[in-house]
C-alpha cells in the first residue's frame, strides 16, 4: 500500500512490510507516479480536494486533526474512509488554552509591560483581590463554560478544575 504524508509536517516513519511512505509537497499536484496511492494523510493542505481528486484507488484519508469537517470537505468518493486524530492534541491545545485564560485573567500583557520598563509593582502581583469590582482576576471559582465538549473539551475542564475554576 503507497500512503501520502504531506510536507506540511516533519514525520519520519520507520519501514514497514508492505507499505510504501511518499511525502508530497501539500503546493502541488500529487505527481503522475504516486496517484496510486491508496491513503492520504492531511495535515495543513490547502489543496486537500485536489489532492484526493487526483487519487482514484484512494481508500483512506487521515487527518492529523481532531474533527473531521475539513475531511468531508475534501469531497471523498463514496467508500472512502476518513479518519481524525482524535485525541492526539488534547493536552497541547488544552495546554494553551491554559496560558490563554492565565494571560487574560492574570493581566499579564500589564506585567509583561512592568517588566519591560524595569516596573515592579508587587501589590498588583501578589496582594490582588480575587474579585476587585467583580472582575475576575484569578481562574480560582471562576465559572468556565466550555463550548464544546469533545475529546479537548474534556481535557481542559479537567486541567481547569485544578485551577479551581467550576466548570
Amino acid at each position: 500500500m503507497k500512503v501520502l504524508l504531506p510536507n506540511s509536517f516533519d514525520l519520519s516513519l520507520p519501514p514497514e512490510a508492505g507499505v510504501t511512505w511518499v511525502t508530497f509537497d501539500v503546493n502541488a499536484p500529487i505527481p503522475e507516479e504516486h496517484r496510486d496511492a491508496e491513503a492520504l494523510v492531511v495535515w495543513l493542505d490547502p489543496n486537500a480536494t485536489e489532492h484526493v481528486a487526483q487519487l482514484p484507488q484512494l481508500k483512506l484519508i487521515q487527518g492529523m486533526m481532531a474533527g473531521a469537517e475539513s475531511l468531508h470537505a475534501t469531497n471523498p468518493p463514496a467508500g472512502v474512509i476518513l479518519a481524525t486524530a482524535n485525541g492526539l492534541h488534547d493536552a497541547t491545545v488544552s495546554e494553551h488554552a491554559i496560558a490563554l485564560a492565565l494571560y487574560l485573567v492574570r493581566d499579564l500583557r500589564i506585567a509583561t509591560e512592568e517588566q519591560h520598563n524595569h516596573r515592579w509593582s508587587r501589590d498588583r502581583i501578589f496582594f490582588t483581590e480575587l474579585r476587585p469590582g467583580g472582575r475576575l482576576t484569578s481562574l480560582l471559582g471562576a465559572k468556565v463554560t466550555i463550548w464544546g465538549y469533545g475529546h479537548i473539551g474534556r481535557h481542559l475542564a479537567g486541567m481547569l478544575k485544578v485551577f479551581g475554576a467550576q466548570v
